[in-house]
């Protein structure tokens, strides 16, 4: 009898905390936060209803509508100023959390509106065994090819078009190493649509990837693109290397930030919960671990890393202290927009070079 009363009594719990559960709508990049750190998120009465993203673009279009009644998103700095502009997040809504001394300075310009999350740089990775060349840029690269290298560009219009920016001499008439480091999209500004970005004469559409699977068995690889979109291929391929770029190391974040809904069903102060539940110190060392990426805590331990990621982490951290680092804050807006999205797709669809 006493166990039939427990039985009941432990059913009618577990029904009861179901009831109480807040659903929380997430959009997340890919699915980039440990599974561990949903389940505490569960434990403390939040029902995660998770939706990846793949293209930034379209994660700030949905936003700017949110049909889909999103609570939470964690998105890259360069997505947070348009959505701050246009009102779709809550501004300062961390303006009474104190964690700005333990993250790294460049996370810092919108830690009052969201959280930092985990950050990334972009790199090269490459296989070191049929060539003398090291690939310090992009053009260095894609010359690859010319040796009969498989290019493979995991990247998106505004990352990629700041590389090619960034590793020219000039674009538009306009010397590089007087660009703004927040703001590299200025330049294009001043750009007429024939006098562009200009674009490596051999890359093609077919050198853009969305993964990097398929290179996962293959040699003679070489690849651009976050850090993180490598670490399969360095599971499979020993032999593979890492070339952080000595002249411009690219980095960005991403951060927890509440969308603004008219009709907000969960109290202001439960979202502000979850967020520092999700980017606490023990939850990004399990994120950092889980993606690979890094924790935005200066003194989190890169012991969570794999072995080649913790030597990649060290020398980006050093470039990092010397202040050798450009982030992207301001992406182009109005006619510079428009003529980019157009180079774009003469770049990624259309033209052959």
């Amino acid at each position: 009898m006493r166990l039939m009363t427990l039985y009941i009594m432990i059913i009618f719990s577990f029904s009861f905390s179901s009831l109480k559960a807040e659903t929380v709508n997430l959009l997340n990049w890919w699915n980039y936060i440990a599974p561990q750190v949903i389940e505490k998120a569960e434990k403390k009465g939040f029902k995660i209803n998770l939706t990846i993203y793949k293209n930034e673009e379209v994660a700030v279009t949905r936003l700017m509508h949110n049909k889909d009644g999103f609570d939470l998103v964690i998105i890259s700095n360069t997505g947070i100023e348009p959505l701050l502009k246009s009102e779709k997040i809550i501004k300062n809504a961390f303006k009474n959390v104190n964690r700005e001394k333990e993250y790294f300075e460049f996370t810092k310009d919108f830690a009052k509106n969201c959280l930092p999350f985990l950050w990334t740089a972009t790199v090269f990775t490459y296989d070191p065994r049929y060539t003398k060349k090291i690939p310090d840029n992009i053009y260095d690269l894609i010359s690859l090819k010319d040796e009969g290298y498989r290019l493979g560009i995991v990247d998106d219009l505004f990352e990629f078009s700041s590389r090619l920016i960034l590793d020219s001499e000039e674009t538009c008439g306009i010397n590089i190493d007087k660009i703004d480091n927040k703001n590299v999209f200025g330049v294009l500004d001043k750009c007429k649509q024939d006098d562009f970005i200009k674009v490596p004469k051999n890359l093609s559409p077919s050198d853009f990837v969305n993964r990097v699977r398929d290179f996962q068995t293959a040699s003679k690889v070489a690849v651009y693109g976050w850090h993180g979109a490598a670490k399969h291929l360095h599971k499979r391929g020993n032999w593979l290397k890492y070339v952080v770029p000595k002249k411009h190391l690219v980095i960005s974040y991403d951060a927890v930030c509440i969308v603004n809904k008219r009709h907000q069903k969960i109290p202001k102060e439960r979202l502000i919960y979850l967020a520092k539940l999700l980017t606490n110190k023990e939850n990004a060392d399990l994120n950092a671990s889980y993606t690979q990426s890094f924790s935005p805590y200066k003194t989190a331990s890169p012991n969570v890393l794999q072995d080649k990621i913790k030597d990649l982490f060290n020398e980006i951290k050093t470039n990092i202290d010397k202040l050798n680092f450009v982030i992207i804050n301001n992406l182009p807006t109005g006619e510079t927009n428009k003529k980019l999205n157009t180079w774009w797709r003469k770049v990624r669809y259309e033209k052959e070079h």
